[in-house]
């Protein structure tokens, strides 16, 4: 039985890397500042940690934000997406399934943690005169990421017990 459940759980993992990833780098908009982008791979992180917990949203959020960063030529923020994201997955999958607070404001509660965690990024990587437009447009996408993120946990919760639904 322990065997099984690791081994759902090193495959969720896994698939959430990935689909983070693939969100976050090839399903995207680029702003004007000419630096980064927006993109549907906040609303995943939301979702996964929502429906799987703080453990696996660690991993899927900050493991396929750094991927999705070195994908799309932004290898400075590596280090940043692993601790912002990865904190925000935790923040969000804690409140959800271990304090038992409703999805939206255990989102929201982590779309602060990502627009203070890269506005402090834009401020180190490139001055202070950055902040404003990191700021403005990390409201844009986290504030879609929870739109994504309500709509996509009850499919991942569904996808995983039709996948993953132990055989009798």
């Amino acid at each position: 039985m322990m065997r099984s459940r690791r081994t759902r759980a090193i495959a969720i993992g896994a698939l959430g890397t990935a689909l983070v990833a693939t969100a976050t780098a090839f399903l995207k908009i680029p702003i004007p500042t000419g630096y980064g982008y927006i993109h549907l791979g906040d609303g995943l992180i939301y979702g996964i940690a929502a429906s799987f917990g703080p453990v696996l949203a660690t991993v899927s959020g900050g493991l396929g934000s750094a991927v999705a960063d070195l994908l799309a030529g932004y290898p400075a923020w590596m280090p940043w997406s692993i601790a912002i994201k990865g904190l925000t997955g935790y923040l969000v999958g804690s409140l959800v399934t271990r304090r038992k607070l409703h999805k939206v404001p255990a989102m929201v509660a982590g779309a602060l943690v990502t627009i203070a965690g890269y506005s402090l990024g834009a401020f180190v990587l490139y001055g202070a005169a950055a902040v404003p437009a990191e700021f403005l447009f990390d409201l844009i996408q986290t504030g879609s990421g929870v739109v994504v993120g309500l709509g996509i946990s009850r499919l991942l919760e569904l996808a995983a017990k039709t996948l993953f639904e132990e055989q009798q």
